[in-house]
């Protein structure tokens, strides 16, 4: 096992780490009750979760069925003239458009909301790692579901769950599987399957490729969204696959590829690298592929074990990791304490940082850390801090009410009013140097009685620094 953080070592700052990182981060309050759990209950409580939510169900647009009303929609329209086509055409794209915006904001909800986070990172992490684009699938009903078969089957197993994904409608639609047919398989499926999904590059050959390039082929999309098997399309001949002979369906070729220790070496590394913000190094990687293996493959236990070790709570990964645009922007509304902004502002805002959900810039998803912060996306987060607190007031965007925020009881003193707000906003104390213009601030207001307005300055001030945008 990884050696465990002593229980001398939990302390507040640890427990806003994990609830960081298995999570969307939360308020002091919230940081308080993960911290009197203690480790153990503390990890038991993200892991194990609450009831089922299901109080917020998907906006009535995401759930029509898409398919069949694009297929009306289209047949009506062949029987149009060339400029009635063309409108109906555009209309379909608008109502898609919409639904797109709809489930994009559901989901920020889900987020933003959530009594199971760590369910909601999941998924978010699964979205990223078996990228879909709506650009391609182009239906929106079918993205929802995939993003419902992602929460339902976050923590595995992950054979399970990668079997799931290859009859997935979204995905069959993305790579092309809907089109695989015995005879003229197509291989884009059964290569990502293996170099990004499960095994990595390098871990198999160009006639494993097309090997199991044959045993996925036959599936079919239903107008309903549903899949069905077309046995004379599905080649049920003799395979060779991981030196391995058989007449082998999809799911057998899954079944190969995860008794294979490299896939158990690649998944857990870059979990770990999700969670943790950078790499395993060599001796912790494999004890965790080890470990992802003996426990089957579920998320559950392997996911215990990582977050209750001393090496996730390690200077090298504490407060190191950059936060993705998303969790920028949904952890910020949970630390102000206040709702996420309407569904306009939301989609402007993540397409200008550069993470639009349902909309991966290709099959291998996000890149993440680095790649998060130019010069242009900087700019907007600070940006953007000053519209969430209301600094920087637009329209659309109700400006919050944040008084509240400064603990009424410590207006005396500077210094306890900036700790607790630095304990809020990164979970820990940072330099003086860094925090110094926060005192000037402080020196120039009146703290028995600040305005909302000069509360919502500070909060930018303090939101639009380098050490703001880690986690």
């Amino acid at each position: 096992m990884l050696p465990k953080l002593p229980s001398s070592e939990w302390s507040p700052q640890t427990a806003a780490h994990l609830l960081a990182r298995a999570g969307f981060g939360g308020t002091p309050e919230d940081v308080r009750r993960l911290y009197e759990s203690g480790l153990d209950g503390a990890v038991r409580a993200l892991v194990e979760e609450r009831d089922p939510e299901d109080w917020m169900p998907a906006p009535a647009d995401a759930v029509v069925r898409d398919m069949e009303e694009q297929r009306e929609m289209r047949q009506n329209a062949m029987a149009m003239g060339d400029e009635e086509r063309r409108a109906a055409q555009r209309e379909i794209q608008a109502l898609y458009r919409d639904r797109t915006v709809a489930i994009r904001q559901w989901w920020l909800e889900r987020m933003r909301n959530t009594s199971n986070p760590l369910r909601e990172k999941l998924t978010l992490f699964w979205h990223g790692h078996f990228a879909t684009s709506i650009q391609k699938v182009r239906v929106p009903y079918l993205m929802y579901a995939q993003n419902e078969l992602f929460r339902k089957m976050a923590f595995g197993p992950l054979p399970d769950l990668t079997k799931a994904v290859s009859q997935d409608p979204a995905m069959m639609r993305y790579l092309d599987l809907a089109d695989s047919k015995k005879g003229a398989p197509n291989e884009n499926y059964a290569r990502e399957v293996m170099e990004l999904f499960t095994l990595g590059e390098g871990h198999y050959t160009e006639d494993d490729i097309r090997e199991a390039a044959r045993a996925f082929t036959g599936y079919r999309l239903t107008f309903d969204g549903s899949v069905r098997l077309a046995p004379n399309q599905h080649d049920d001949g003799q395979k060779t696959f991981f030196s391995r002979t058989g007449s082998f369906t999809g799911n057998d070729i899954v079944d190969i590829i995860y008794q294979q220790l490299q896939s158990a070496k690649f998944l857990s590394a870059k979990l770990w690298t999700f969670f943790a913000g950078s790499p395993p190094p060599a001796p912790a990687a494999d004890l965790l592929a080890k470990r992802l293996r003996e426990n089957r493959y579920q998320l559950k236990p392997w996911l215990t074990e990582v977050f209750s070790s001393r090496a996730f709570y390690s200077s090298h990964i504490v407060r190191r990791q950059i936060k993705s645009p998303v969790q920028f922007l949904v952890q910020s509304c949970r630390q102000l304490e206040i709702p996420l902004p309407g569904p306009g502002f939301t989609q402007s805002a993540l397409r200008q940082l550069g993470q639009e959900l349902f909309l991966p810039p290709n099959v291998k998803g996000w890149d993440g850390q680095f790649a998060w912060i130019t010069s242009s996306t900087l700019v907007n987060r600070y940006n953007l801090s000053g519209i969430l607190t209301g600094a920087n007031p637009q329209k659309g965007v109700p400006r919050p009410e944040l008084t509240h925020l400064f603990p009424r009881e410590k207006r005396a003193d500077p210094e306890r009013i900036l700790a607790d707000l630095q304990f809020r906003f990164y979970g820990n104390q940072i330099s003086p140097k860094t925090t110094q213009p926060f005192r000037e601030y402080l020196a120039k207001i009146d703290l028995a009685n600040p305005s909302n307005e000069e509360t919502a300055a500070l909060f930018h001030l303090m939101m639009s620094i380098p050490e703001y945008q880690l986690t």
